[in-house]
Parts: C-alpha cells; structure tokens; sequence
C-alpha cells in the first residue's frame, strides 16, 4: 500500500463517502465524522450510522469483493 490510511476513534456519526485520492489504484474514503480512511483492500466494510452502505462504498466492495481465508 502506497500510504498508512488515517484511522481515528468512532464518533458512532460515520458517513463514508470518496475522495479525490486513490492508493495503488483505488478509490480512498473518508468518514465525514472522524475522518478515518477505507479502501476497498481492506477486510472490511464500512457503514454509515444508519447501518446503510453508501452506494459508492457497496460498488466499489463489488469491484472488489474481500477474499475469505476459510
């Protein structure tokens, strides 16, 4: 990965949604509340407050979905 992303406690706010950056090739997001970061790399998936995916967060999950280890 081209960068650490930013990760910062919970406000129990979240609402992720895109930004202009991309690390190795995808898309980065950021919470509007704490600003932690996600990129679909990750093994997991973040939701907003409301327990909802974004839509852009659930394509880009579908673009590339987590690999199990099971």
């Amino acid at each position: 990965m081209g960068r650490d992303l930013a990760q910062h406690d919970c406000k129990g706010t979240c609402n992720w949604g895109p930004t202009d950056e991309r690390i190795d090739d995808l898309q980065v997001f950021e919470c509007a509340s704490c600003r932690s970061e996600w990129t679909p790399a990750q093994a997991w998936t973040p939701r907003n407050a409301d327990g909802q995916l974004s839509p852009k967060v659930a394509a880009a999950r579908a673009e590339n979905p987590v690999q199990s280890s099971w």
